[in-house]
């Protein structure tokens, strides 16, 4: 089976399911929204405040059904674009978040063919998607646009956790990969990123 075709009812046949939500019900998606900005408050806001304006150019890559733009938008930045393959996130997203941008395209040819810098890149949950022999040419592209002193933000499993390092790699029929800091730090460092920061993220 074509990963693509698992992606087309991701939404429905898979976070409708691990993240026990009806996402044809705005309140019960609301409710989750506010649910997983507890965490991004927690992990992300102090670097936002500190770093980032709030008409910085941000882009949410593989955006989802769109915890990150809620947490964007609660600190009232502006100039956000959402990019995802997924035809019922983006469109889940459109309705949600009027006032942002969104793309119904591979996040590959995306990052190919703009033409724009970003301040910040967020990679919620994607890298572990990607094929082992794209994924350095992936992160090079994304390098290519961002902007001087930009920041690339990264959150994927942690393979080495103890106790649900097989359920986080296994879970999802379309994960391709699993990463430690280590095997994270090395593909970054092939890339020619620089200033990288290992932190463990805290659920809600």
């Amino acid at each position: 089976m074509k990963k693509n075709k698992l992606f087309e009812n991701y939404l429905t046949l898979h976070y409708s399911n691990c993240e026990k939500t009806d996402f044809s019900n705005r309140a019960d998606v609301i409710k989750l929204l506010e649910r997983n900005k507890i965490s991004l408050d927690h992990n992300l806001a102090s670097l936002f405040i500190r770093n980032v304006k709030t008409n910085g150019k941000i882009l949410d890559l593989g955006c989802g059904y769109g915890s990150f733009l809620y947490f964007l938008k609660s600190h009232h930045y502006k100039n956000v674009i959402g990019v995802d393959i997924s035809i019922q996130e983006i469109e889940l997203c459109k309705k949600l978040f009027p006032e942002y941008k969104f793309y119904q395209k591979d996040i590959f040819k995306y990052i190919e063919t703009t033409k724009e810098k970003y301040d910040v890149i967020y990679l919620s949950h994607v890298l572990e998607h990607i094929k082992k022999e794209r994924l350095l040419g992936f992160l090079q592209s994304i390098k290519k646009i961002l902007s001087n002193n930009g920041r690339l933000i990264i959150i994927a499993p942690n393979s080495s956790a103890y106790f649900n390092s097989a359920a986080n790699r296994y879970g999802d029929l379309t994960h391709e990969l699993g990463f430690t800091n280590l095997s994270l730090n090395q593909i970054l460092l092939q890339a020619k990123y620089n200033n990288i920061i290992f932190k463990n993220y805290l659920g809600s």
